[in-house]
C-alpha cells in the first residue's frame, strides 16, 4: 500500500479505491484554503492536506529486507503543490521553472546535459558521509545514494545481496536541523514542514535486492543531486541555514562546487579555503570507524580555465564565483517542496548551479548520485564548543579543527554571496528594475545612512520611540503611557538642569552633546543624553520668541553657536580612530587564542584567506549598527534612549537597520561595521555579513536566561558571528516590570490558560523552551538605561572605542 495517497486531475486513489475526483473538489478546495491560511504563507503555493486517520501505518514491501512503521503522531501529511510543482502531477506545467526564470541564466530545456539512459542492471551504492560535531569529532553523518530511484513517496535502493547488508533497525533522520550521530543507513527521512511541528513530510528509504527488483526509470539524472527541504522558507534564518549555506558547503566538500577568485584582469585563481582534507570522510562499516573516502573524486584542480573568456563572461566577474556554473553544468538541486526555493533569495541557488528542478521533472527518475543530509561545517544549529571528547571515541572517530574550518568556510561563503548578489543586482538593473527608494520613514532612512554626535541636536532621533504598542487594548495602554510620561518628565528635568547650569539653551545644548550622562548612579541623570534632543526644541522656541521681540543678541549667539558646532563636527569627522585600536586588537587576539580559532604564528598555505589580518576600525571614525525590530514583536519600546546615549558619549557613526533594504545594501552596511547589536530575532541571520572581528551583542527579553546560563534561543546567531571571529556578548532584561506581554499571545494555541496581564506575574513560571506560541517569545521590552547604559559602555570598551573627551 502506498504511504501517501496519489492525486491526479482525473481520479483519486485512496487505499486501493478509484473514485472520481469531481466528488471531492469542494472538500479539497476548502482544505486547500484552510491550509494556506494555517501555514501563514502569502506566496503562490497552495497546500492540499491529507489527514492520516490512523496513528500508524505499517509499510511492508514484498522482497524488502526491512519493515518500516510510520508513526504519524496525529500530524498532517501535506503535499505542497505549485501549479505542477512538487507533489503534483506533471500535466500542469512547472511554475518553479517560471519562478526561476527571473534569476540569472536559468537552465533551459527539459533535461540537462548528461541526462541519458542508465545501465541495463541497476545496482545501488549507499555511502555514509561524515562531518564534524561540535567537539570536532568526525561523528555526524549524512548520506549519498548512488544509482537509486526517487519518487514522491520513497527513495528506493537496489542492493546486491552478495556485497550489501540492508539496515535491520529503523533509523529516522531529520535533515532539516541536523544529521544523525548513528553511522547507520536510514529507513526514514523526516522533512519538517513548519515551525509548529504540525506539518511534517516523511520519505521512507526502501531497500530491495537488485536480483529481484529493477526500477523503471522515468529518466536518468547524471550530475550529483541534492535533496532540499526548507521549512518556513520565507524566513531568512531558515532559508539561509537550512537551504543556501547547507547546499553550498556540502557540495563544496564533495567536490561539486569548484570556487574561483576572479581578479580585475579576469584571471581565475582556485579557492581551496574551507575545504577540509583532500578527501571527504566516510564511515567504513567493516572497520567500524571513520576513514578518508577511498578513490575519492578530486576536490581541487577543477578549474577548466585560468582566465575569463567570452563563454564565461556572464558569471566570470571580479569576486568569488562557482567556476563550473554554466548552462547544463554543475550539480542538481531538487526541492522536495517548490516553496523551499520560491523566495527572494532564489537567485543564490542559481548562482551555484543552473539546474534547480521542480519535482514534476524528477518524479520516478533514477539518480547517479543523490545527497541526503548536509555537512555541519556551516550548519549553525550546531554549536562549536571546546568540550573534550571521550578518549575511547578518539579511537573510532578522528578529530579535526572544526573551528578553523568554519571560519574559512564562512569567509568563502560571504564572498560568494557578495559576488552573486552584485551580479543579480546588475542583471535586474539591466532589465530596467526600479532602484530601491529607501525606508518609508524619512527619519529612519536618515538613520540607516548614518548619523553622528553632531546630528544629535537636529532631532534625528525624534519619532523613533514608540508611544503605543499596536494590538494592545485601549485600557491596557494607560500603563505604557504613564511610563512614557514619567520618561518625558525626567528628560525635561534634565533639560532644565542643563539650562540652569549653563545659563541658556544654546550653552545647554552644547554641554549636553559634549558631556552626555556622567553619573550612572543618579536615576535622573540617566536621561541627560536624551535631553540633548529636547534642548534643541527649547532653543528654537526661545529663538523664535526673541525674533518676534526684536532680540538680536540671542540671534547672534545662535549664529555663533552654529559656526562652533560646524567646526566641532568637522573635527569629529576628521579625528583619528587610533585611540583604543591596540586594545581592540589585543582583545580579538586573546579571544581567538582562547577559542583556538587561528594560529597567528603559523604560515597559511592558502593565499586567498588572510588569517593574520589586523583588525582596523572604519574611517574616519568607528561605525556602530543597531538592529531595530520596530514592529512590536520582541521589540524595544524605547530605542531612541539607547541611540541617544551612544551619540551623547561616543564619536561614532551610528546606523539603524530594520533589514528591509535589499540584500546588497545590508551586506555593504554590515561589512563596514565595528559594533553590531540588537534584540534577538531572525534579522540576526544577517550577522553572516558582519565585518570580520567586529564586536557584537545580542539582546534578549525578560525570562530568557535559563538556569544553566544559556538562553531560550539565540545560540545559533552567536555561532554565526563567532564564525567571523567576532567578540560576542549577551544582555537579558533583568526587570520584570519592563517586560510587556502581547494580548495576541494569550490563546488556546499557545497553551497558556491564564488571565492576560501586561507584565509577567511574580509567581508566573518562567519559560522552559523557545517554541513558537510560547507566551514569553514575542514580549516587548522597555530598556532601563540605568541598567543598560553600563552595558553599552562595556561593549564599546571591548570594541576599543573610547568616550569623547571630557566624558
Amino acid at each position: 500500500m502506498a504511504l501517501f495517497s496519489t492525486y491526479s486531475t482525473r481520479s483519486l486513489k485512496v487505499q486501493g479505491w478509484q473514485i472520481p475526483v469531481m466528488l471531492f473538489l469542494p472538500v479539497l478546495l476548502l482544505l486547500s484554503l484552510y491550509s494556506s491560511h494555517w501555514r501563514g504563507h502569502s506566496g503562490p503555493e497552495q497546500a492540499v492536506i491529507h489527514q492520516v486517520l490512523t496513528e500508524s501505518i505499517t509499510r511492508t514491501n514484498e522482497g524488502s529486507a526491512t519493515t518500516t512503521t510510520v508513526r504519524q503522531e496525529q500530524r498532517s501529511v501535506a503535499h505542497v503543490t505549485t501549479k505542477g510543482g512538487a507533489g503534483s502531477n506533471s500535466d500542469g506545467g512547472s511554475s518553479l521553472k517560471d519562478w526561476l526564470s527571473g534569476t540569472i541564466n536559468p537552465r533551459t530545456g527539459d533535461a540537462a546535459a548528461g541526462d541519458e539512459d542508465g545501465p541495463s542492471q541497476v545496482i545501488s551504492k549507499a555511502v555514509v558521509q561524515v562531518s564534524a560535531s561540535g567537539t570536532g569529532l568526525m561523528n555526524k553523518f549524512y548520506f549519498r545514494f548512488d544509482n537509486v530511484q526517487l519518487s514522491r513517496d520513497k527513495i528506493t535502493v537496489f542492493y546486491d545481496p552478495d556485497t550489501f547488508t540492508p539496515p535491520t533497525e529503523e533509523l529516522w533522520i531529520d535533515i532539516i536541523s541536523g544529521n544523525t550521530t548513528t553511522p547507520q543507513l536510514p529507513t526514514m527521512i523526516v522533512l519538517k514542514g513548519d515551525l509548529h511541528n504540525t506539518q511534517w513530510f516523511y520519505l521512507p528509504v526502501e531497500y530491495l535486492p537488485a536480483t529481484e527488483h529493477q526500477p523503471k526509470c522515468a529518466s536518468w539524472i547524471n550530475p550529483m543531486a541534492y535533496l532540499l527541504q526548507v521549512r518556513y522558507s520565507y524566513n531568512i534564518w531558515h532559508t539561509w541555514n537550512e537551504g543556501i549555506m547547507g547546499i553550498f558547503q556540502t557540495l563544496r566538500e564533495l567536490g561539486q562546487l569548484p570556487m574561483a577568485s576572479v581578479g580585475p584582469n579576469g584571471k581565475l585563481e582556485e579557492i581551496t579555503d574551507g575545504m577540509g582534507e583532500d578527501c571527504a570522510f566516510v564511515y567504513d562499516h567493516l572497520q567500524e570507524k571513520v576513514v578518508p573516502e577511498p578513490h575519492c573524486a578530486p576536490r581541487t584542480g577543477l578549474l577548466e580555465r585560468t582566465k575569463c573568456d567570452p563563454k564565461t563572461e556572464l558569471w566570470c566577474k571580479p569576486g568569488a564565483v562557482v567556476s563550473a556554473r554554466r548552462a547544463g553544468g554543475g550539480p542538481v538541486i531538487v526541492p522536495y517542496t517548490a516553496s523551499s526555493v520560491m523566495n527572494v533569495w532564489a537567485h543564490l541557488y542559481s548562482s551555484m548551479t543552473q539546474d534547480v528542478r521542480d519535482w514534476s521533472e524528477v518524479e520516478g527518475s533514477c539518480f547517479r548520485s543523490l545527497v541526503v543530509g548536509k555537512s555541519s561545517t556551516l550548519n549553525f544549529y550546531q554549536a562549536i564548543n571546546t568540550t573534550e571528547p571521550d578518549p575511547e571515541a578518539l579511537i573510532k572517530y578522528p578529530r579535526v579543527d572544526n573551528l578553523e574550518a568554519r571560519v574559512e568556510a564562512m569567509a568563502v561563503f560571504k564572498q560568494f554571496v557578495h559576488s552573486a548578489q552584485k551580479e543579480y543586482v546588475e542583471a535586474e538593473e539591466a532589465k530596467g528594475a526600479a532602484p530601491w527608494e529607501g525606508y518609508r520613514s524619512r527619519a529612519l532612512e536618515r538613520l540607516r545612512g548614518g548619523v553622528g554626535p553632531e546630528n544629535l541636536s537636529e532631532g534625528v532621533l525624534d519619532g523613533i520611540n514608540a508611544r503605543e504598542v499596536p494590538g494592545m487594548l485601549r485600557e491596557e495602554r494607560h500603563e505604557l503611557r504613564e511610563r512614557w510620561k514619567m520618561h518625558d518628565q525626567l528628560v525635561e528635568k534634565a533639560v532644565q538642569r542643563y539650562m540652569e547650569r549653563y545659563g541658556g539653551a544654546s550653552e545647554a545644548r552644547g554641554a549636553a552633546v559634549s558631556e552626555g550622562r556622567q553619573h550612572i548612579d543618579d536615576y535622573e541623570d540617566d536621561y541627560e543624553g536624551v535631553a540633548a534632543q529636547k534642548v534643541k526644541q527649547h532653543e528654537d522656541r526661545l529663538a523664535g520668541g526673541a525674533a518676534m521681540d526684536g532680540g538680536g543678541e540671542l540671534t547672534a549667539t545662535k549664529k555663533n553657536l552654529k559656526k562652533s558646532l560646524l567646526r566641532k563636527s568637522r573635527s569629529l569627522l576628521s579625528s583619528s580612530t587610533a585611540i583604543g585600536r591596540s586594545k581592540k586588537n589585543s582583545h580579538v587576539g586573546s579571544l581567538l587564542s582562547r577559542r583556538s580559532l587561528v594560529d597567528k604564528n603559523s604560515a597559511s598555505t592558502k593565499k586567498w584567506f588572510d588569517k593574520a589580518a589586523v583588525y582596523r576600525h572604519e574611517t574616519p571614525r568607528p561605525v556602530v549598527t543597531y538592529m531595530s525590530r520596530n514592529f512590536f514583536s520582541r521589540g524595544v519600546l524605547n530605542e531612541g534612549d539607547i541611540l541617544a546615549y551612544i551619540l551623547a558619549r561616543y564619536n561614532v557613526t551610528l546606523r539603524v537597520t530594520t533589514f528591509e533594504e535589499p540584500l546588497h545594501l545590508v551586506m555593504d552596511s554590515l561589512s563596514t561595521t565595528d559594533v553590531m547589536f540588537g534584540m534577538h530575532g531572525a534579522g540576526w541571520t544577517n550577522g553572516l555579513f558582519v565585518k570580520r572581528g567586529a564586536t557584537t551583542m545580542q539582546l534578549f527579553p525578560y525570562g530568557w536566561r535559563l538556569p544553566d546560563k544559556t538562553t531560550l534561543r539565540g545560540y545559533n546567531y552567536r555561532e554565526i558571528v563567532l564564525a567571523s571571529e567576532c567578540p560576542y556578548d549577551e544582555w537579558v532584561n533583568p526587570v520584570r516590570e519592563n517586560a510587556f506581554f502581547r494580548r495576541s499571545d494569550y490563546s488556546k494555541k499557545s497553551g497558556w490558560n491564564v488571565t492576560y496581564s501586561l507584565h509577567p506575574e511574580p509567581d508566573m513560571p518562567l519559560p522552559e523552551d523557545g517554541w513558537p506560541g510560547n507566551l514569553w517569545i514575542y514580549q516587548n521590552t522597555y530598556v532601563d538605561m540605568n541598567v543598560f547604559g553600563p552595558e553599552i559602555d562595556r561593549l564599546m570598551e571591548k570594541a576599543g572605542i573610547s568616550p569623547m573627551h571630557g566624558i
